[in-house]
């Protein structure tokens, strides 16, 4: 395997630390041709959360990677608009020179990316502007669908569809991508979010984040979200990430939906729609032939011609596969692969055996449920509320606050920990992966639960030295977890 000459770039290019460039992109193109290694890298894929923080929330935002035809591979960020759509940028999906599209792509929402977790794209579309459009112009369309195989459990969220102004300005919004930390940093791949401001409103685009401190998008973050929360209380996309602005990453060019909303939503639409064809919707109108999917819906009674692939019934037992229907029918002690559990995120009523999926208001996700009475009690921790199994509502506890089995961390990304050095009771913290995610004066330490590492104040002592607690895992190779975190960079050839 070869470093993609992208990456490469990146690895020569910002080895040493310096000096924020605060000079713009066209003033860094007349430093750095584009023929040279600085200029390419600058004239590419700039694109990283910088200043932010570890996030297990926002599971509408997924890694994608995408192939070229010469084997060459790269990440970017994206969001669930629809059942099965993401919402990304254009350079995503098109090779750096736009004459071919990207030959393989897939996607995950988990908070480090991990190949084995995630799920095929069947088709991608960039927006036909962004192919003839000029450098100086490419960030007014720089966005594109990706169109996944199955449903991922989880609820989308909307885009904005009503045109922003220039009161816009100054106001914070969110950023969430999986691109590294810094222009030095090798770290893409993991979940991160940062609450930056914008800076400026075009008819087009957007420009959030901070020169001091450097704040905003780095490498990997492109197609990735630009978050605002709306007066009805909701989330929703404001902005896709383009470029930074900047060699040193920070400032970013965000594409506004709202700016491309038709074709955003005549292409979701496409996407979305169901076909005369076998993909688990049943259409109606327009099929020359009965869609088989109108056969196999689920209404308590399995038709026994519903047995090609694609077609499962989800009231006939052999829908317990992994064939992209949940059944709604019992599948025995392992269940159905393609269901989500009982209190688990579902993101509608058929990712649920019992095609109850609900809200709750101290869950951010909404949750497979069912009906319960006296001879059916509900599982999980759910109680039984009105005939409907929910969870119940919790007293909450802020952060640094202590905390019990029977109580809510009230926050994003708060657990209930015990940390042993400071401590038997359990108190809310932030959860971390490594001590950047913790600010100045914390570290990330071990908790009682191995699998969770929480941020934690640097114990002074009384001679004025400062003792770092204990972290979960020591680096004592430096130099292999350099080169770890270069592999979702590498050029790669996929077997056939």
């Amino acid at each position: 395997m070869r470093i993609a000459s992208w990456a490469l770039a990146a690895a020569l290019v910002f080895t040493a630390c310096g000096p924020v460039d605060e000079t713009d992109e066209a003033d860094q193109l007349v430093r750095y041709p584009t023929s040279s290694p600085q200029g390419a890298l600058i004239k590419a894929r700039r694109d990283g959360i910088v200043g932010g923080r570890v996030t297990w929330g926002y599971p509408q935002v997924f890694s994608i990677l995408m192939e070229m035809a010469d084997g060459s591979a790269g990440t970017c960020t994206s969001t669930l608009v629809g059942r099965r759509t993401l919402l990304t940028a254009s350079h995503c999906v098109r090779s750096d020179d736009k004459r071919t599209s990207a030959r393989y792509v897939d996607a995950t929402n988990a908070t480090v990316r991990r190949d084995n977790q995630t799920i095929r794209a069947t088709a991608w579309i960039a927006h036909p502007d962004w192919l003839t459009a000029t450098e100086a112009d490419e960030s007014n369309v720089d966005i594109a669908l990706v169109q996944l195989e199955r449903e991922p459990f989880v609820r989308p969220l909307q885009w904005n569809q009503e045109m922003l102004d220039l009161s816009w300005r100054t106001r914070l919004v969110e950023a969430t991508g999986y691109g590294v930390e810094s222009a030095q940093s090798n770290n893409s791949g993991t979940k991160r979010t940062i609450v930056i401001p914008i800076v400026s409103v075009a008819s087009s685009t957007l420009v959030t984040g901070t020169n001091v401190p450097l704040s905003g998008t780095c490498f990997g973050d492109s197609g990735g979200p630009i978050f605002a929360t709306f007066p009805d209380g909701q989330k929703r996309v404001i902005g896709v990430n383009s470029k930074t602005r900047m060699a040193e990453c920070g400032p970013g060019t965000s594409t506004r939906p709202d700016a491309n909303n038709q074709w955003v939503t005549d292409n979701v639409a496409l996407y979305e729609a169901a076909s005369c064809m076998a993909d688990h919707e049943c259409q109606t109108t327009g099929c020359a032939t009965p869609d088989p999917d109108c056969l196999c819906l689920a209404d308590g009674m399995c038709n026994a011609a519903c047995n090609a692939p694609g077609t499962s019934d989800p009231d006939c037992p052999s829908s317990c596969a992994q064939d992209g229907v949940c059944a709604a029918v019992p599948c025995g002690l392992l269940g159905d692969f393609d269901c989500s559990p009982v209190s688990q995120p579902c993101g509608r009523d058929a990712h649920c055996n019992s095609r109850m999926c609900r809200e709750s208001p101290q869950h951010p996700e909404p949750y497979c449920t069912m009906a319960c009475d006296t001879n059916t009690p509900c599982i999980n921790g759910l109680e039984c509320n009105a005939g409907v199994c929910r969870f119940p509502i919790l007293p909450t506890a802020a952060a640094g606050e202590v905390c019990t089995a029977n109580s809510l961390c009230d926050g994003l990304d708060l657990v209930c920990v015990t940390i042993p050095s400071q401590g038997a009771e359990p108190t809310c913290r932030t959860r971390c992966l490594e001590a950047d995610d913790c600010g100045k004066g914390k570290a990330c330490v071990a908790t009682t639960d191995s699998a969770i590492k929480a941020c934690a104040p640097v114990v002074q002592l009384p001679a004025g030295k400062e003792v770092t607690l204990t972290p979960a895992a020591c680096s004592v190779a430096p130099s292999l977890f350099a080169l770890l975190a270069l592999v979702p960079l590498m050029r790669r050839r996929r077997r056939q």
